[in-house]
C-alpha cells in the first residue's frame, strides 16, 4: 500500500498552535504519490507563512520520501 502523510505546524513555537493537523491519503501509483507530495509541501503564494507542511511517502510502510515546503527532505 502506498500511502501519504501530510502534517502542518506552526514554523513559530511561540505563537497559539493555529495551523497544526495532518491527514493521510492512499494511492495506487508511487510516482502519483511523489508528485502529489511534492506539490503538496510547496507554499502557495498568498498563505500564511506561519505554517510548513512536510509530505511523507511510504510504500508498504517503508519511508520512500519526505519534502518540507517543497524541498526534499529524505533521510
Amino acid at each position: 500500500m502506498i500511502l501519504v502523510s501530510v502534517q502542518y505546524t506552526d514554523k513559530d513555537a511561540s505563537i497559539a498552535a493555529n495551523y497544526n493537523g495532518g491527514w493521510g491519503m492512499h494511492f495506487y501509483n508511487l510516482a502519483e504519490a511523489k508528485a502529489f507530495a511534492r506539490s503538496e509541501s510547496d507554499e502557495l503564494p498568498g498563505a500564511s507563512n506561519r505554517s510548513a507542511a512536510i509530505c511523507r511517502v511510504y510504500n508498504d510502510g517503508v519511508l520512500v520520501e519526505a519534502w518540507e515546503n517543497g524541498v526534499n527532505i529524505t533521510p
